[in-house]
């Protein structure tokens, strides 16, 4: 998931409730929404790597 600050909803892909079952979310710090939409490179740049 984004590095974000905000509350999720129920029914928002990262409120844990949202699935009916037990999931297991994971942050990647540094991936702020501004950089992910701005450019892959800055996130490479910075120590993160597509999956």
């Amino acid at each position: 998931m984004l590095d974000t600050r905000f509350p999720r909803l129920a029914g928002d892909i990262g409120h844990p409730q949202s699935f009916g079952r037990a999931v297991r979310h994971a942050v990647v710090e540094g991936a702020w929404p501004d950089r992910v939409v701005a450019s892959a490179q800055a996130l490479r740049e910075g120590g993160l790597a597509p999956a």
